[in-house]
Formats: C-alpha cells, structure tokens, sequence
C-alpha cells in the first residue's frame, strides 16, 4: 500500500495503539491522518512550516507537533488546533514526545543564542490552557539535542547531541550519565523495545542496542549506511527494521538502484544480529519506519514524500 499525499520528506510516522490509524509528519508543512485498512485519508493538519517531530496521546485523540520556532497541539477527531506555542524567529523545536501516562510533553529547543535545551510541559486535556511549562534542563551551546524520549515509568529523559546520550533524572532535573560513542555521531531517533528493557539509537552507520537503568552496551548492528530511524517489533524473539540516508557509505559499495534497491529494508533478529527478511523500501532514501502494533506490517516513510505500507 502506497500513502501518496505529501510533497517533501517524511520526518516521523506514529500508529495509534489499535494500528487503525496512522499519522504522517512531513517537511511540506503538513501532518496526514489515515486509515491503513484501506489507505484512505481522514484527516490533515496544515502548519504554517515545515513539521519535524509528532506525538500522540495513548488514546489518538491529541496529536502534538514539532515545527521551527513552535509547538502546537491538535483535536485529532475535530482536525482543530487547541493551543499554539510560539518561541519566536530563529528558534528551532526538533523532536517532541508525549510521557507514558501522556500527562507530560518533553521536546528539544534551540534558541536565538544557539543555545540547545530540553523543555518539558504539563498536558491537561480538561484545563482550557492545556499546556503549561513546568522546567527546563540545562543548557548546551551550539550542538542541538535531536531526539528526545521518556524512559519507563517517566523516571529519566534520555536525549541525543554529537556523539553522545544524555540522560537526566526527572525529579533533580540534573545529568546523571552520558553515553559516548566515540567516532560516530548519534542522528536517529531513540527507539524501546516493547517491553521497555532496551533502547536503540542510530549513528552514521550503526545501530546501538543499550540496556536500560544500567546503560550498557549490549550489542550493535553495522548495515553499512547512515541510519535515520528504527522499529523493534513486539514479536519473540523482537526483531529490528532501519530507516536508511544515502550518504555516507561507510566504504560499503553503492548498490545500483536498478539492480537491487540499496534502499530495500532489512530486518534483523534483535537477539543475534542475524537478518531474517528483506523487503521492498523506497528508491530514494527513508527517514521514518515503524512497525504496526500487530507486527504484520511495516511503515516506511521516504524523501520523495510517499509512505509505503509492506506487510510482512
């Protein structure tokens, strides 16, 4: 199944916990809400920029989104935009995320100063203002957090900058432990295993599995392209999907696109690195994956503004 609406990138791909429902985010400015039993759109949510990051509420009724400079939160049933957040020119909001329990939001933010942050707001649906700040983590200059993400149990904020994750304690507010990889730079979302006992994250060519509370490495994945985006299904054993960039190339060869797709994704056993599947990607580079919350089928989201549905 092909999603053909949007104009430029995919930058972000959310189910809803049923997998009736998927939500788009691209760089035409615009979030697309469908049906993926049958491809139909429902809903869109048009934004004044282009939208970086999407989240939404355990029950799909609030969809929050991400664009340069602002952060607004949707009525996914009415389509109508509930609350705006302007930040002002020449600020930049990168990845957003509704806690566990979706009574928080946590997102990345860079301010005119090129000065990089976390900010994090209470949500509450009944309260006419729904969105009210609560802290801000501490500052770094000039490098910008990417992805941003809740542990389990909302006990840590984990967040990508350079070659490192910063974990911080949400209670404290304080840096607890940083995570360096060293020689890579960390530009993928962080991704949980369903049970929430591993995240990984994606460098210029490797995909890093860590344990949580401990922060361990446990083992990584070299597919020898730049990896944007992951997906860790919720099967036994789980498996793991990437999102790949066209550049660089890690000193693998360049596959010929009329040959055999260097973009087709590749699945691997999460257990002992070993692929089990490959399937049909896009022709040009993907940014955003996500397996459906049965695990039958995979949503790959390409530069060239289309969304592939491949069962698996």
């Amino acid at each position: 199944m092909i999603l053909d609406f949007h104009k430029a990138r995919i930058t972000d791909l959310k189910y809803n916990r049923q997998g009736d429902r998927l939500f788009v985010a691209s760089h035409d400015d615009n979030v697309s809400q469908w049906d993926t039993s049958n491809g139909v759109l429902i809903n869109k949510f048009i934004h004044p920029k282009r939208v970086n990051s999407i989240s939404i509420t355990q029950d799909s009724r609030y969809l929050v989104s991400a664009i340069p400079g602002a952060l607004s939160l949707w009525n996914t049933i009415s389509g109508e935009l509930l609350e705006t957040i302007d930040f002002g020119y020449g600020t930049y909001l990168k990845c957003v995320e509704f806690s566990h329990g979706d009574t928080h939001i946590v997102f990345s933010y860079r301010n005119v100063k090129i000065q990089s942050m976390i900010k994090v707001y209470s949500f509450n649906p009944d309260n006419q203002k729904k969105l009210t700040h609560l802290f801000t983590l501490p500052i770094i200059e000039y490098d910008l957090y990417g992805c941003v993400t809740w542990s389990p149990s909302n006990k840590y904020i984990l967040a990508n900058v350079g070659s490192r994750v910063d974990i911080f304690d949400v209670d404290t507010r304080e840096l607890v432990h940083s995570i360096h990889v060293i020689g890579s730079i960390l530009n993928g979302k962080i991704s949980w295993t369903s049970d929430q006992s591993m995240f990984v994250i994606g460098s210029n060519c490797t995909t890093i599995l860590y344990e949580n509370n401990t922060w361990r490495l446990i083992r990584s994945f070299d597919i020898g392209r730049r990896i944007s985006d992951a997906t860790i299904s919720s099967t036994t054993p789980p498996m793991i999907a990437f999102a790949t960039g066209s550049t660089p190339d890690c000193g693998y060869p360049r596959r010929d696109k009329q040959g055999d797709l260097q973009f087709n994704i590749r699945l691997f056993n999460l257990d002992n690195t070993q692929q089990v599947a490959e399937i049909k990607g896009h022709d040009d580079p993907s940014y955003s994956i996500s397996f459906s919350p049965d695990n039958k089928s995979i949503a790959i989201g390409g530069d060239d503004g289309y969304v592939i549905i491949n069962q698996i």
